[in-house]
């Protein structure tokens, strides 16, 4: 009993955070959108974000850089974005260096990107244009078909279709069409313009897509309503439509494994049109074969409009980070471990709550906070005072002991993996294929217990980490599975 009310004492502690508030500007006309990269390139979180604008065309966006000290600077890529929305930092042309992937949708260009040249000097072209001028699309940035080249996932309600745009690696890119709906009555809001994102929902190695759905943009029907979706791939880019939840509208969407048991869960929100509450977080638990059981976060929010998750308070388990307009509140909803939450107010002063995202913006140890607010045109970020003695591992949980590999990349404590692919822990990409490799101790990496059959072939064939060469590391562990079979 002692022992548990220590450990109490010690939960109830640790979830008592304060964070501090920093705007990182609220000059502007509807602060849509803030994301974060290092633009630069000089270690430290760079800040990137759109201003909407009104009907004197004033829509912008901006990059602010950070000076090591989380003193912003801003730059302006561009003063004539006319309805400037999502914003993603995304290596597009795959040159090393940040680009800006953008929706706009105001303008005929409604998909645009800006190509760094290395220098932070942003150059613009269009990807995809409608006639319509007021719609929505929503992007999402990802390797569709596993060709190394970055594709761009969207919905829209300008034509009513969900689809993608494969990038040929020379950022040309041509629309391949998932799913497309006409208006009518009944509409079908599948297709209306909403979130997207992509993972391997089903564990088969290739990319599948989920989307949520609400009314579109001017509807003023009572059919369709929106939903949940998935589109499973069958490794050719052939789409199957499964439906977790339809008849209800949904504003939001995050992926994650939020209970950590192997497999990716949806985390999503309902909404009104209207202030006056009845919306909830929602998350969809995934069993690991693609059964979903629908679960509440909370229903204290109204209209949320941006989702993720995070460890928040440093206990190892993720949380969920949303906004919300109606109720003006950023807030976290922390998790117990057993997947109940509870919900922690950082502000109910961002003025119609737009995006947020959990980041450690000031390098501490610890997930701070960022967001943006359109009705006071507010870009922050709200920083995590938590204090935690033992000091947070590079997942961000305090007092534990997972260390950086040496590719940059948090792997537990296995910190022999060097860049070409050798590895001396568990659970690493060893021949930096995509697919983990399970590797059990030094010199053994891959081949007596691994997973993954394109290295366990290597190994057999001698090269180990399949560069096409035959190298020292190859032949020590030959000569050693040829001694030890």
């Amino acid at each position: 009993m002692k022992n548990l009310l220590i450990l109490l004492i010690f939960s109830i502690a640790l979830s008592q955070i304060d964070f501090e508030k920093h705007v990182v500007n609220n000059f502007g006309n509807g602060a849509e959108y803030a994301n974060y990269a290092d633009l630069d390139d000089d270690g430290d979180i760079d800040v990137i974000a759109t201003y909407f604008g009104t009907p004197n065309n004033d829509g912008k966006i901006f990059w602010y850089e950070n000076d090591g000290e989380e003193n912003f600077t801003e730059h302006i890529i561009s003063s004539s974005a006319d309805g400037a929305h999502h914003i993603y930092p995304k290596d597009l042309d795959g040159d090393g260096d940040i680009d800006i992937l953008i929706q706009i949708r105001n303008e005929t260009d409604k998909i645009i990107w800006y190509e760094n040249d290395g220098s932070e000097n942003f150059t613009k072209h269009s990807i995809l244009s409608f006639d319509s001028g007021n719609c929505t699309t929503y992007i999402y940035p990802e390797d569709i078909n596993g060709d190394e080249y970055i594709d761009i996932l969207f919905s829209t309600d300008c034509d009513y279709k969900l689809a993608w745009l494969e990038n040929d690696g020379s950022e040309n890119f041509t629309e391949h069409i998932v799913i497309l709906s006409v208006w009518g009555t009944p509409y079908n809001s599948q297709v209306a313009g909403n979130f997207v994102r992509s993972d391997d929902i089903d564990g088969d190695g290739d990319m599948d897509l989920i989307s949520v759905s609400s009314i579109p943009y001017g509807y003023t029907g009572s059919s369709g309503m929106g939903g949940v979706f998935w589109y499973e791939n069958d490794g050719e880019e052939n789409f199957t439509q499964h439906i977790l939840d339809s008849g209800v509208r949904y504003s939001t969407l995050h992926i994650s494994d939020l209970d950590e048991d192997g497999d990716i869960d949806i985390i999503t929100a309902t909404m009104n049109l209207n202030s006056g509450g009845n919306d909830k977080i929602i998350w969809f638990e995934n069993d690991g074969e693609e059964n979903f059981t629908d679960h509440v976060v909370t229903t204290y929010v109204d209209n949320p409009t941006y989702i993720v998750t995070g460890d928040v308070n440093g206990d190892g388990y993720l949380d969920v980070l949303a906004s919300s307009s109606y109720d003006n509140l950023v807030a976290w909803y922390e998790n117990d471990g057993e997947e109940n939450f509870n919900q922690h107010i950082v502000t109910d002063l961002a003025l119609r709550g737009t995006t947020i995202n959990g980041i450690d913006i000031d390098e501490d140890g610890d997930m701070d906070i960022l967001g943006s607010s359109h009705n006071d045109d507010t870009i922050a970020w709200y920083e995590n005072l938590m204090i935690c003695d033992d000091g947070f591992d590079c997942f961000g949980e305090c007092g534990g002991d997972a260390l950086l590999d040496d590719c940059g990349v948090c792997n537990g404590q296995n910190v022999d993996m060097d860049c070409s692919g050798v590895c001396f822990g568990a659970g690493n990409d060893c021949n930096q294929d995509g697919i983990d490799d399970v590797c059990e101790d030094e010199y053994t990496a891959g081949y007596t217990a691994g997973y993954d059959p394109g290295f366990i072939a290597g190994a057999l064939s001698g090269d180990s980490n399949g560069d096409g060469e035959l190298n020292i590391m190859d032949i020590i562990m030959y000569v050693e599975m040829i001694m030890n079979p």
